[in-house]
């Protein structure tokens, strides 16, 4: 046996154990920027979130088809000395042979989508038509993709409603509401009722004569209920025993994740606009050397639980291991046997993942210029992204923190040291997983997460004249926020959402740093019920005119207002989740447009943050009025906070 064979038994072996003991070993999570561990040594002509919002958008654009089997990753890559970018696709794979189909069909798609975005070179067309070819080559590519997320052709969530039964659900409900609704209450549900009445009248267009136009159409109509942001608000008014909270969700998410056709054709359109090098990509699709896929047998080392326990944790006795398996709910045997079926399918069948093959291919290309942002149509899995941030050239935006061990690195000698450190790695998380649980006497369980996210798209610049007339954006008070080169993760509230941003706020409530976020939850649950009952995340869904005041903790749940999502958090570190701050109590409302313009010349020009032009991270010292008020084109956010317990709801 060779010591690359022994790396991969031995990966197969800790990827089993670790699958064992934590199915989810860590909590979603996003990835900033920072994270990257090794410093490009190279100037990169794409800044950092334009390359990450690019690479998102392509991963959200290249899945195609409704096929876990095939999940794709993107990345951008800068060639160097060359005003030229490469875009490298990769679909999951379990052997050399697999996933040609879907690799070809991508190239296609993507390859006519950049042809049109290279003929802005030329000054061949105006922005106008461009965007409108770039839109129908997008809905040709993905149409699908676009049916299947809508419940309009078969897909795997069966029971799953289409779009069209569910809003007429939705308009049905809201005739039994009642006459006790306020002015602006009747308003939006009439809003939302009339947007989507035209709506399933554009289905049922669609579904007497489907052609790409007809379904350009539909989408179109989806992107305006969805700017409307109507929907939200009237579906909460919904009661449950009217309407399952579990479609109010589905609902929710096929507006906002086929919404995101139309914001990406933009983005593409306004990004080829301003950096010439996107209307030069080159679009490449990633197939690692054959020999890469070679698999290995037991022949000559049979996996035994007990030989892998001891080779990563000698320490551990008969006693240790006794606990182990009550802790786990199982007996020694029955763990046995299912480490040593595990391992032997994780050897035999196991898929190297896409995001793992642009590593390895990049390393293999030599690059000078390695990607910054390995994104794919789904958030990371555990393994990947453990294996992309041990590599530290790259990161990826969000990882779900699930395991799957039908997880495998390509088989490639001269580059084993990358398997070394990755098991190194892997056996320093298993080590600490038996001995937390042996001080804890517990076994450590997260819930399964959501695993599908959207990568927030940045819009183009604004004021916020038709939200807060009078108030000028806060680019133009650039004296009051001072910019930041860096901040800790650590500590702070993060502002979420098509707009997002960050904001990290000291314990007395006086200063707040800010800074744009990249990601916003856009999982295929998002919660109406003011609260998850998930440990990962608590949503509370806000709507115009109503105002929370809670005992601030070291961190809040997510507070959505429209495209606004907001979530605070103490700078604290020591503090468990559920302490409080020092006392501190905050009040957050979404103001009406009426209370917009009353509160008018109220507080300072500077306590207004407008998400729309914010880039970077910056701090804000809170005037006397301890009052902050976010802003984007549709949603305004006002914050207050108090020092007295006492005015909690």
């Amino acid at each position: 046996m060779t010591k690359k064979e022994a790396f991969q038994i031995d990966g197969a072996e800790n990827i089993s154990l670790l699958s064992l003991l934590h199915l989810v070993p860590i909590q979603p999570r996003k990835n900033p920027s920072s994270c990257l561990s090794i410093s490009q040594s190279y100037t990169y002509a794409l800044p950092l979130d334009k390359e990450r919002s690019l690479a998102g958008t392509l991963a959200f654009i290249s899945s195609i088809r409704d096929d876990t089997d095939h999940i794709p990753a993107v990345c951008v890559v800068e060639e160097p000395n060359s005003n030229c970018m490469g875009i490298l696709l990769a679909v999951n794979r379990v052997g050399f042979n697999d996933g040609t189909n879907i690799l070809r069909d991508l190239k296609q798609g993507f390859d006519k989508i950049f042809h049109i975005l290279a003929g802005r070179l030329d000054g061949e067309c105006d922005a106008s038509s461009t965007e409108s070819e770039v839109f129908t080559a997008i809905v040709s590519m993905c149409t699908s993709r676009i049916l299947s997320r809508l419940g309009l052709i078969p897909g795997r969530k069966r029971s799953r409603k289409s779009v069209k039964d569910s809003l007429s659900e939705a308009i049905d409900c809201t005739r039994r509401l009642g006459n006790g609704k306020n002015q602006h209450t009747k308003t939006v549900v009439l809003s939302f009722v009339t947007a989507a009445k035209d709506l399933i009248k554009l289905i049922n267009s669609w579904c007497n004569h489907q052609t790409t136009a007809r379904l350009e159409n539909l989408v179109e109509g989806i992107h305006r209920l969805y700017q409307q942001q109507t929907i939200h608000e009237t579906l909460r008014l919904i009661p449950n025993k009217d309407m399952d909270p579990s479609t109010r969700r589905s609902l929710v998410n096929m507006i906002s994740k086929v919404a995101r056709y139309r914001q990406a054709t933009r983005f593409l359109v306004r990004t080829a606009k301003n950096f010439p090098m996107v209307r030069r990509a080159r679009v490449e699709t990633v197939i690692l050397p054959q020999d890469a896929f070679q698999r290995f047998s037991f022949d000559e080392r049979e996996p035994q639980l007990l030989s892998t326990v001891l080779r990563i944790a000698p320490n551990m006795n008969a006693n240790n291991l006794s606990q182990i398996w009550h802790l786990l709910q199982t007996t020694e045997t029955e763990a046995t046997r299912r480490f040593s079926q595990q391992t032997k399918n994780t050897l035999y069948q196991a898929k190297i993942h896409a995001e793992v093959q642009l590593i390895f291919h990049c390393e293999l290309q030599r690059l000078l210029k390695f990607p910054r942002v390995i994104a794919s149509s789904k958030d990371a899995c555990y393994l990947c992204n453990a294996f992309i941030s041990m590599h530290g050239t790259a990161h990826a935006p969000r990882c779900h923190g699930r395991l799957y061990p039908g997880w495998r690195l390509p088989f490639i000698p001269h580059l084993s040291n990358l398997e070394r450190r990755l098991n190194c790695y892997l056996e320093t998380v298993i080590k600490d997983s038996l001995s937390a649980m042996l001080s804890k006497q517990k076994r450590i369980m997260f819930p399964f997460p959501q695993e599908s996210t959207l990568l927030t798209l940045p819009t183009s610049a604004s004021t916020l004249e038709s939200i807060v007339p009078g108030l000028s954006p806060l680019s133009t008070r650039s004296e009051n926020i001072t910019s930041e080169d860096s901040h800790s993760s650590s500590a702070g509230s993060h502002v979420h959402g098509n707009h997002g941003h960050r904001l990290d706020i000291d314990s007395t409530g006086s200063i707040v740093d800010i800074s744009v976020t990249e990601d916003i939850m856009g999982s295929d649950d998002l919660s109406l019920n003011g609260s998850s009952d998930s440990d990962v995340l608590a949503v509370d869904l806000l709507y115009p005119g109503t105002s929370l005041t809670k005992q601030m903790k070291s961190m809040s749940p997510l507070y959505t207002a429209g495209s606004l999502e907001v979530q605070i958090e103490c700078d604290g570190r020591s503090r468990s989740a559920n302490a409080p701050a020092n006392g501190l109590v905050y009040t957050i409302e979404w103001l009406t447009a009426e209370a917009v313009k009353k509160s008018e010349g109220k507080c300072h020009s500077r306590c207004v943050i407008d998400v729309e032009s914010l880039n970077g991270e910056a701090s804000h010292i809170m005037c006397n009025e301890n009052t902050l008020y976010i802003a984007t084109r549709d949603s305004v956010i006002r914050l207050r906070f108090h020092s007295k317990a006492g005015c909690v709801e």
